[in-house]
């Protein structure tokens, strides 16, 4: 039972890897080509028509939006690399980098 595990953890944990990076990529990708609409454009415009004033600097709500979602993009591409990066170093990670990948993705998931 534990050479099946052994064989099956390196291929889990790289399709859990390029599940990130593919997720990453598609929602920058997405977040580029999304079609615009009158609703969508109406969103946009009140999002604009909403200033956010931080540390003497003024700002709006969808320069904020536009920004944590090119941010959320790279971070899920960054996170799947490192972790691409981790098997690379060694055939099957640490106990402890499966255990925090295992919450991390069951938080992204919820």
């Amino acid at each position: 039972m534990r050479e099946v595990l052994v064989k099956l953890l390196p291929i889990t944990y790289k399709t859990g890897c390029w599940s990130f990076i593919l997720v990453g990529i598609g929602h920058i990708v997405t977040s580029m080509i999304i079609p615009v609409t009158p609703e969508r454009t109406n969103i946009i415009q009140e999002m604009k028509n909403f200033s956010i004033s931080m540390s003497g600097t003024e700002s709006n709500l969808y320069l904020f939006h536009e920004g944590f979602s090119l941010m959320m993009g790279i971070l899920l591409i960054g996170y799947g690399l490192l972790n691409l990066f981790f098997i690379k170093a060694s055939m099957v990670p640490e106990n402890k980098i499966i255990f925090i990948n295992i919450v991390v993705s069951f938080i992204a998931f919820f």
